[in-house]
């Protein structure tokens, strides 16, 4: 009964979950799609004799702002200038990114002195950056591979090959081609650069070889905006579901295959089997829900004519957007295993089988292997979704409590001698002192037949007691 009630504790509390998440997603939905507000405003004027352009960035928050070249548009092999308003770091910073990943993005170790930073500031909910830098973009992100021209003509092919060395005849051949450079941005929530993701990025592409000069600006639509939230309750929703399933169900059905078979007599394997479903259920949900939403940021994407890429992501996987960071291709394995295991617990041989030792030793191994590496796949779902420290804090205390609560359990039970056997293991132990013995044969009976009547239950504790 008391089992009863804590599962009904937690299907009560997910029901919550769920429907809280279902009202945030119906309000956003419902937001008014009238108007547009100008969020980011990018004035650019180009010096062709120096080969520098000169970026006015203002952004109508109060976050950290970074503007920068790329060769292809892309975070990956670019260089950016970043300006967090902090107290401590007034000042802009330069990074090369060399990869989508949090790991991609590193500092220059040297400022280059190329760069010359006019302005940076907040002044209420406004930043403003303004600097002058070259217009080529840093070789391979790299402070020390030289600049290439991060400029492409209208057919979008790749002029790398071309560098400032070049004359005046360059300068009119990119004239007449309407060859652009890719221009990248991107801003957070606040002004924690580098331990949350970015809000919101994008790629305009300026002819800044032609030496034009002019002005972009950036529109917030609320229909943009509906789905940003749409698509943050569903990362949610899947991170609620996962944690459910694989810090919570998934633990506690191991412990009981491990250690309740003494507790709880035969039904230790209807426990079992209902807590490795129901965490099998929330990691097919889950699962469905993260699909969903990155197809939808994927299409909405689209319709605007862009390419879509996965915040963080590697740079792998499908052009859909799906699986091309580390945590999604891990959970798609993972995905697979945990089917796996499914189906090892249904294909369990009879306690007679002469394969059910070799089944019982893999379906513990994989099962236990299996949570261990899902628990490293939450860290790094935590790290993508750009959760702060308290959020990682939290995550490991849980694991720890888990791991404490295992090595104690284990700890009790070999120094009690009950390690989970159940009736048949001990007997099989004692059976070899006293082979033949009628109350032991009779107990033996009764735990193969799955008896559970108060009588079995009795029987099972003289065993302990004789086991002992």
């Amino acid at each position: 009964m008391a089992m009863t009630r804590i599962f009904a504790a937690v299907a009560l509390k997910l029901v919550v979950t769920v429907s809280v998440l279902a009202t945030h997603v119906s309000s956003a939905a419902a937001v008014a799609a009238d108007d547009k507000s100008t969020l980011l405003t990018l004035d650019y004027s180009v010096d062709k004799e120096g080969k520098t352009v000169r970026f006015e960035a203002v952004l109508n928050q109060r976050s950290w702002l970074a503007v920068g070249l790329s060769r292809e548009g892309e975070m990956e092999d670019s260089d950016v200038v970043v300006y967090t308003g902090s107290s401590t770091t007034m000042m802009p910073r330069q990074y090369r990114l060399t990869a989508m990943n949090p790991a991609g993005v590193n500092p220059f170790s040297e400022q280059d002195p190329s760069y010359t930073y006019n302005d940076a500031h907040q002044n209420g909910n406004v930043t403003t950056l303004i600097f002058t830098r070259p217009m080529e973009a840093t070789a391979g992100g790299g402070e020390k591979g030289g600049r290439v021209s991060a400029a492409k003509d209208n057919n979008n092919n790749s002029n790398s090959s071309r560098n400032s060395d070049k004359d005046g005849d360059d300068d009119k051949k990119a004239e007449e081609e309407g060859q652009k450079t890719a221009v990248i941005w991107a801003y957070g929530s606040d002004n924690n650069f580098g331990t949350k993701r970015h809000v919101k990025s994008g790629t305009v592409w300026l002819e800044l070889e032609a030496g034009k000069s002019g002005s972009a600006a950036t529109e917030e639509d609320p229909e943009d905006e509906e789905i940003e939230e749409e698509v943050e309750a569903h990362e949610l929703a899947h991170g609620v579901m996962m944690g459910l399933a694989f810090m919570l169900c998934a633990p506690t059905g191991a412990l009981v295959a491990r250690f309740g078979k003494q507790r709880f007599g035969s039904a230790w394997f209807q426990w079992h089997r209902a807590l490795q479903g129901l965490s099998s259920l929330l990691a097919l949900t889950a699962f469905a829900v993260i699909y969903q939403a990155v197809a939808d940021e994927a299409a909405a994407e689209e319709k605007e004519g862009k390419e879509h890429k996965q915040d963080h992501s590697n740079g792998k996987g499908g052009d859909d957007g799906h699986f091309r960071s580390d945590h999604a291709q891990l959970g798609l394995v993972l995905l697979f295993v945990m089917l796996l295991q499914v189906i090892l617990g249904v294909c369990r041989p009879v306690e007679e089988s002469p394969s059910r030792g070799r089944w019982h030793t893999a379906h513990t191994l994989v099962g236990w292997s299996f949570l261990f590496v899902t628990w490293v796949n939450i860290g790094l779902g935590l790290a993508l979704y750009g959760a702060d420290s308290a959020g990682f804090a939290g995550y490991a205390i849980v694991i720890i409590l888990w791991v404490v609560i295992a090595a104690a359990t284990e700890w009790r039970a070999r120094r009690s001698g009950n390690t989970g056997g159940g009736i048949e293991k001990n007997y099989k132990r004692l059976a070899l002192d006293e082979p033949g013995d009628e109350f032991l044969d009779e107990l033996l009976a009764d735990e193969q037949g799955s008896s559970t009547d108060e009588e079995d239950i009795l029987n099972a504790d003289a065993l302990n007691e004789y086991a002992r």
